[in-house]
């Protein structure tokens, strides 16, 4: 009985310590990774800031931070340096895994992805594969 009472007072603080997310938003443990309506964030499994809100799949931040239905999004996505925009989604490889065995996606949406002959460094910018 004490051991049910202990595991019940561990859930309430568990669940008291994570915060309220906002509309079209959930609670990421390890960070959340979010997009805009103007650039395409490139996520890692990595953790960042750990424990924050973040818009749910679909869903990206205008410009008054609110998570917006991607669709919804007018402007067009404005690439990085050595990017351009993939109709169907990218497939970048990193200095560490150049050649990536990618197969096809049927993402609807756009997002930039490195320029041919370029991968993802370390700090997710697009380099020549022989500056890595």
């Amino acid at each position: 009985m004490l051991c049910l009472l202990f595991l019940y007072l561990l859930s309430l603080t568990s669940a008291m310590d994570e915060p309220k997310c906002g509309k079209n938003e959930k609670y990421f443990g390890c960070g959340a990774c979010d997009s805009t309506c103007e650039q395409e964030e490139v996520c890692t499994m990595e953790c960042r800031t750990p424990g924050s809100c973040g818009c749910i799949v679909g869903y990206r931040r205008d410009t008054h931070k609110a998570c917006v239905p991607a669709e919804s999004c007018t402007k067009k996505l404005k690439c990085g340096e050595n990017e351009e925009i993939y109709e169907h989604g990218a497939c970048d490889g990193t200095c560490s895994h150049p050649h990536l065995a990618c197969v096809l996606m049927r993402n609807p949406k756009p997002e930039c992805g490195c320029k041919k002959g370029f991968v993802r460094d370390d700090h997710k910018k697009c380099i020549k594969i022989e500056d890595c």
